[in-house]
């Protein structure tokens, strides 16, 4: 058994049991270091999942975002299909309703067709009154169905780079341009052109 004994300079212990005492000690000191080291490593897992957790809050906040936006395209088309009252507008609130959820969807006033302005007498063209004032905040989508062609289109009247066609490029008496990926397209084949400039 071991016996320390007290004195004015501190504890002391009997010499035969000087070795296992300090044996002891330093097993306690490592345990200490270790526990202190474990500690340490706990910390650092913390701090990273810290960091984790603020990216997929950063993330669910992006997503929250987006969920938002498209809730509104999906309000707008919904009101468009509600506001239809015949089959004409019907297509067109359907295409709204396609284009509103379509990422890449160009909106476009569809009074003015992205032009922003329009024809006063024939000759002068004066702002769109229904169009904001700036070309990168379009009000309405567009869309186009395109008819595909075997060859160029050459038939645009007037020489105009569009214009009424004689060769079926107009659908719903919208005039469209005949564009490459129309050109090589297999003929017969409906191009969708979303958001095509006039």
């Amino acid at each position: 058994m071991q016996e320390f004994y007290p004195s004015p300079h501190g504890t002391h212990v009997a010499a035969e049991d000087f070795e296992h005492v300090k044996a002891e000690r330093d097993a306690l000191q490592q345990r200490l270091n270790d526990r202190d080291q474990r500690v340490d490593e706990l910390e650092q897992e913390r701090d990273s999942l810290r960091d984790q957790l603020a990216a997929w809050q950063a993330l669910a906040a992006e997503r929250l975002e987006l969920m938002a936006e498209r809730d509104a395209l999906m309000n707008r088309a919904v009101q468009a299909w509600a506001a239809a009252d015949n089959i004409k507008d019907m297509h067109a609130a359907m295409a709204a309703l396609r284009d509103a959820l379509s990422a890449s969807a160009e909106h476009m006033c569809s009074f003015c067709q992205g032009r922003l302005s329009v024809s006063a007498d024939h000759m002068n063209m004066r702002p769109c009154p229904k169009c904001s004032a700036e070309p990168s905040t379009p009000e309405y989508p567009r869309v186009q169905m395109v008819k595909a062609h075997s060859y160029t289109c050459a038939s645009v009247k007037d020489g105009d780079a569009f214009g009424l066609c004689d060769c079926g490029a107009v659908v719903d008496g919208v005039a469209v341009e005949v564009k490459t990926a129309v050109d090589y397209a297999e003929p017969g084949t409906e191009i969708r052109t979303v958001g095509a400039k006039p």
